[in-house]
Parts: structure tokens; sequence; C-alpha cells
């Protein structure tokens, strides 16, 4: 069996309940252009800066680029893989340092962004959405990457 994955919010805030904009649960519904699907990631509650460290040894494998398209917001997607896991954190402002480098589980690769102030003024509505990293995580089985529910490979701090 594989090890727990440490989790990429150097500190632990927990995850990201339902707010204004929806809830950050693995699979939570969502509407996009009038059709519905499921969240792919994990929201990890995060304020901007906070610390974000890879969840496993393994490479940065892309440049890290744009949460969304034509970089809107400024908002960046770090790639991380190994053998048997791939990962897609969103939301992270990566260190300069990360082009095409190998990284060790816990290692700082960037600092969390403020993606609730960016939906808060795109939306104009005075709605507020909790700021957070999106964590979307895929294992490799029979040579097909998997989607899988981060929540269930996460070792984290028991509530005190």
């Amino acid at each position: 069996m594989r090890s727990l994955l440490v989790p990429p919010t150097a500190i632990w805030r927990g995850t990201r309940q339902i707010d204004d904009f929806g809830a950050g649960g693995f699979g939570a519904p969502r509407v996009r252009n009038g059709r519905n699907y499921p969240h792919k990631g994990l929201d990890l509650l995060a304020e901007p800066d906070d610390s974000i460290v890879a969840p496993f040894e393994g490479d940065i494998y892309a440049t890290p680029g744009w949460a969304y398209s034509g970089g809107e917001g400024g908002l960046r997607t770090i790639h991380l893989r190994d053998a048997t896991w791939r990962c897609t954190l969103m939301y992270v402002k990566p260190l300069a340092t990360l082009d095409e480098k190998r990284v060790v589980a816990g290692e700082p690769i960037g600092v969390a962004q403020d993606v609730a102030g960016y939906h808060m003024t795109k939306s104009g509505d005075g709605r507020k959405m909790s700021n957070h990293v999106h964590f979307e995580l895929y294992e490799l089985v029979d040579k097909i990457w998997r989607l899988r529910d981060p929540s269930k490979y996460l070792s984290v701090p028991s509530p005190s």
C-alpha cells in the first residue's frame, strides 16, 4: 500500500466547506455554461502567501502555468508527478527555481495566492469565498491516470 501524502498546505487549516461559491470537497457539484459536473479536486484552506509544499517526491513536469486561460487574474498552477502519482495544485505562485525540478515530499514549491479575492472581485455581487489551494490527484493504474479523492491519501494532523 502507498504511504500517505503530505498535505500541500504547510499550515493545516482544513478543507473548504460550503461558501457562497459552492463546496470544495471532491465530487462537489459544479455548473459551468449550464452543464453540471463534479469537482475534480479537494480544496485545502490557505491564506495568501502560506507556504505550499510538495505532497510527494517527484518531478515538476511542466513549466508552471496559469489556472485560467490567458493568465486571467494571475493565478498559477504547478504540476508534479512520480511513477505512481500525478497532481495539479492550483492558485499557487511557484518558486522561481521550480522549472523541471525534482522535489522531495514537504519541500516548499510555492505560496498560496488570493483566489478568493479574485472571484469576489470578478463576481462583484458581494459573495464570499474561502481562500484555498485546489489539489487534484491522479494515480497510474494499468497505464491509465485515474482521478482520486485526495482526502483518502493525506496524512493530516488530528484536531487538538
